[in-house]
C-alpha cells in the first residue's frame, strides 16, 4: 500500500514537471512569434516612424529569450541593401537594443555586416543613404567602445563610483579613452547634424510622418549623448591634473566644438513638439566649461611660472660652474702656498672644508637639475607622442579627401561620357534627317512628276562643285570630332549643309537628264541613283558608333565628280562651234519652234470649232476661255523667240491668233546672243502644251 502511494506521488510529479515545461515552452514560443511579428511590423520601407509598441516587443522578447538570437537570425534576410528607409529603421531597432535590450545582445559578430551596410549607402550618394552610413558608423563605434569598456554598459547609466573607478588607471589609457569618447560623441552630434540639414533643405515638418521617421532615432541619441558629456568632463579633468598643457590643445578644441554643437542640438531639439512629448532635454552646464578654462589658465601660468623657475635656475648653475673654477683656482694657488708657507696649513684647511661644502652643494643643485630635465624629456616624449597621433590624424583625413577626390573624378567621368552619348544623339538624327532628305530626292528620280521638270548644266554644274567642298569639309568636321567627341556642333552644321547640297545634286542632276540626248539621260539617271546609293552608305556609317571613325565619303566624292563631269559635257560649246554653224543651229531650232507653235494653234482651233458644235452655255464659255488663254501664251512664246533671235522686220502670221514675231535671218552679229538651250526648252513647253 505504501509502495503504491509512494508510485503514485512520483508519477504526480513527473507530470506537474512536464506541464511546466510544456507550458514554458508554449510561452517561449509564443514570445518568439510576437517578436518576429513585431520586427516584420517595426522594419519596412514605409517612410514612417517604428512604432513605440513593436520596439518594446522585441526588447521584452530578448529579455524573455535572455538574447537576441531571434532577432539577429531574422535580420540577416532583411534586403538592407537595397532599400535606404529599411537600413535606417534597422539601425534604429539596433540602437534600442543596444540600450534596453537583454545584456547579451551578441552584437560583436555583426559590427562588420553593419559596417558594411553603412559603406554601401555612403558611395551611393542617396539622401537616406547618406545618414543611414553616419548612424551605422555611430553604431560600430558603440558596439566597440562598450564591448572594450566592459564596465560602462550600452546604455550608458553608471554610478558615479563605477565612472570614478574607470578613470583610475594608467593615465596613458585614459588618454586613449579620452580619445574614444570623443569619436563617440562626434559621430553622435554628425548624424543629427545632418539630419536637422535634411529636413531643413526638404523643408520637412516633424509633425509629418516622413520628419518622424527621421528624428525618431534621435530621440537614443539624446539619451547618448547627455552621459558622455559628463564622463568626458571628467576624463579631461583627470587628464589636465596629471599632463602638461600643452599636450591637450586638441582635445580641448574638440571638445570645446563638442560643446558648442550639443548645446546647439538640445536647444533646436527642446524647440520640436516631437521631442517635448517624447523625452526631457537635459541642461547642459555652462560651469563645467568655465572652470575647465579656469584650470587651464592656472595650469598655463604655472607652466609659465616654471619655465622662469628653470631660467633662473640655469643662471644660478652657470654661476655656481665659475665659481668653482675660481674656486679650483684657489685650491691650487692654497696648495702651491702650502708647500712653501707651512703656517698657513690651518687656514688652507678651512678654506677646503669650504670648498667641500660648495662642492655638496653643486652636487645637489646638478641631480636637482637633472630630475627637472629627466620630467622636460618625459613631457617631450608626450609631447611627440601627441604630435604622431596627430600626424596619423591628418593622414586620415587626408585619405579620406583623397577618396572624396576619386569619387568626384568618377562622376565627372561619368558626365562627359552622357556629354559625349548626347552630342552622338544629335548627331545621328542630324544623320536620320539628311537620309530622309537623299531618299526624297531619289525618289524624285523615277517619280513622273518629276519628268517635266528640267534643269540645266550650268546649274547642275554649280550644285555638284558646292556638294564637293561640303564634302571636303565633311571630312575636316569628321576628323576634328573623332579627336574630341564631347563637341558635335561642326560635324552638325557639315551634316545638314552636305544633305541639302548633295540632294540638290541628284533633283538637279535627274532634271538635267530630262532634257539630254537618251544616251547622256540615261547615264546622269544612273549617276544619280549610285550617288544615292554611296550617300546612304556614308551616312549610316556616320550614324553608327562601331563604324563611324572608319566612314569615307570617296565614292560618294567619285560619283558627284562623275556627275560635275557629265555637267560639263552638257553645256553648249557656243565658243568651239564656227559662227555659220551656229546661225544654221538657230535657224533650225526657230523653225521648229514655229512649226510647232502652228500646229498648236491649228489643232486649238479644230477642238474650238468642234466644242462650239457639241457644246453650249457655260461648257462654251469655258472652253472659248482655255482657248484665248492657249492664244496668249503662243503669243507670248514668239515674242520671246524674237526678243531671242534679236531680228526686226519680219511678222510671223499664225492661223488663229492675231500676234506677230520678227522671222528675218539671224544676223552674224546677234549670233553669239542666242541662247540655244532656251529655245529647246521653249519648244519643249509649247509640245507639252500642245499634248495637254
Amino acid at each position: 500500500m505504501c509502495h503504491t502511494a509512494v508510485s503514485y506521488s512520483f508519477t504526480l510529479y513527473v507530470c506537474i514537471i512536464y506541464c511546466v515545461k510544456s507550458m514554458m515552452l508554449y510561452q517561449i514560443s509564443i514570445s518568439s512569434a510576437l517578436q518576429l511579428q513585431s520586427i516584420t511590423k517595426s522594419i519596412t520601407s514605409a517612410e514612417a516612424p517604428v512604432k513605440e509598441k513593436y520596439g518594446r516587443n522585441i526588447i521584452l522578447g530578448t529579455h524573455k529569450e535572455g538574447g537576441a538570437v531571434t532577432f539577429w537570425s531574422h535580420a540577416v534576410s532583411l534586403p538592407l541593401s537595397s532599400n535606404a528607409i529599411l537600413s535606417w529603421k534597422f539601425c534604429h531597432v539596433v540602437h534600442k537594443l543596444l540600450r534596453d535590450g537583454h545584456p547579451n545582445v551578441d552584437s560583436r559578430g555583426h559590427t562588420a555586416s553593419i559596417r558594411q551596410m553603412g559603406t554601401l549607402w555612403g558611395n551611393l550618394h542617396d539622401r537616406y543613404g547618406h545618414i543611414v552610413a553616419l548612424y551605422a558608423k555611430l553604431l560600430c563605434i558603440k558596439i566597440d567602445f562598450h564591448l572594450k569598456h566592459l564596465e560602462i554598459p550600452p546604455n550608458l547609466e553608471t554610478p558615479e563610483q563605477v565612472l570614478d573607478k574607470a578613470i583610475a588607471i594608467d593615465i596613458n589609457k585614459v588618454f586613449d579613452m579620452t580619445s574614444e569618447v570623443l569619436e563617440y560623441m562626434e559621430a553622435a552630434l554628425k548624424l543629427q547634424e545632418t539630419v536637422f540639414r535634411q529636413m531643413e533643405s526638404s523643408s520637412t515638418s516633424s509633425t509629418t510622418p516622413v520628419g518622424k521617421c527621421r528624428l525618431a532615432p534621435l530621440v537614443l541619441v539624446v539619451q547618448d549623448c547627455g552621459p558622455l558629456y559628463h564622463f568626458l568632463v571628467k576624463l579631461l579633468f583627470k587628464l589636465h591634473s596629471r599632463i602638461p598643457l600643452d599636450a591637450l590643445l586638441g582635445h580641448r578644441e574638440r571638445f570645446r566644438e563638442q560643446f558648442n554643437s550639443l548645446t546647439q542640438f538640445f536647444e533646436r531639439a527642446r524647440g520640436m513638439e516631437f521631442f517635448k512629448s517624447i523625452i526631457q532635454i537635459p541642461d547642459l552646464p555652462d560651469r563645467v566649461v568655465v572652470q575647465l578654462q579656469s584650470q587651464v589658465n592656472t595650469l598655463e601660468s604655472e607652466l609659465e611660472d616654471q619655465r622662469t623657475h628653470k631660467q633662473m635656475a640655469l643662471v644660478e648653475n652657470e654661476c655656481l660652474r665659475m665659481e668653482v673654477e675660481n674656486l679650483r683656482a684657489q685650491t691650487a694657488v692654497a696648495a702651491s702656498i702650502q708647500a712653501t708657507v707651512e703656517d698657513a696649513g690651518d687656514e688652507l684647511s678651512s678654506v677646503l672644508v669650504g670648498l667641500q661644502a660648495e662642492k655638496e652643494t653643486l652636487l645637489r643643485t646638478v641631480k636637482d637639475q637633472e630630475a627637472e630635465i629627466a620630467s622636460l624629456r618625459q613631457a617631450a616624449q608626450l609631447h611627440q607622442t601627441m604630435l604622431q597621433q596627430e600626424r596619423e590624424r591628418h593622414q586620415r583625413e587626408m585619405t579620406a579627401l583623397h577618396n572624396q577626390l576619386q569619387e568626384k573624378v568618377s562622376d565627372s567621368g561619368v558626365l562627359l561620357q552622357k556629354l559625349q552619348d548626347e552630342q552622338f544623339s544629335l548627331l545621328q538624327c542630324a544623320v536620320v534627317e539628311a537620309e530622309g532628305m537623299v531618299l526624297d530626292a531619289v525618289a524624285k528620280v523615277d517619280d513622273p512628276l518629276h519628268v517635266r521638270c528640267i534643269s540645266t548644266p550650268d546649274y547642275l554644274i554649280n550644285r555638284a562643285e558646292l556638294t564637293l567642298a561640303s564634302i571636303d569639309k565633311m571630312q575636316q568636321s569628321h576628323v576634328v570630332y573623332l579627336r574630341n567627341m564631347d563637341d558635335a556642333s561642326g560635324l552638325l552644321r557639315s551634316v545638314t549643309q552636305f544633305s541639302h547640297l548633295i540632294s540638290d545634286t541628284i533633283v538637279n542632276g535627274a532634271g538635267t537628264a530630262h532634257s539630254a540626248p537618251t544616251d547622256q539621260a540615261d547615264r546622269l539617271t544612273d549617276n544619280c541613283r549610285d550617288c544615292a546609293t554611296h550617300c546612304l552608305q556614308y551616312l549610316k556609317e556616320l550614324k553608327l558608333k562601331a563604324t563611324l571613325p572608319r566612314a569615307d565619303p570617296t565614292a560618294v566624292r567619285f560619283v558627284v565628280q562623275r556627275i560635275l563631269n557629265q555637267g560639263q559635257d552638257l553645256r553648249p560649246r557656243g565658243a568651239d562651234v564656227q559662227k555659220e554653224e551656229l546661225a544654221d543651229m538657230v535657224d533650225k531650232e526657230m523653225t521648229a519652234t514655229s512649226t510647232a507653235i502652228e500646229d498648236a494653234v491649228l489643232r486649238m482651233d479644230e477642238i474650238l470649232s468642234q466644242a462650239r458644235r457639241d457644246s453650249s452655255g457655260v461648257k462654251l464659255e469655258v472652253n472659248q476661255s482655255f482657248h484665248k488663254s492657249f492664244n496668249l501664251k503662243c503669243r507670248v512664246l514668239c515674242v520671246y523667240c524674237s526678243i531671242l533671235s534679236g531680228r526686226r522686220g519680219s511678222h510671223l502670221s499664225v492661223k488663229g491668233c492675231r500676234m506677230g514675231c520678227n522671222a528675218d535671218a539671224v544676223s552674224v552679229q546677234n549670233i553669239s546672243s542666242i541662247n540655244l538651250d532656251l529655245l529647246g526648252s521653249i519648244r519643249v513647253t509649247v509640245i507639252y502644251y500642245l499634248t495637254k
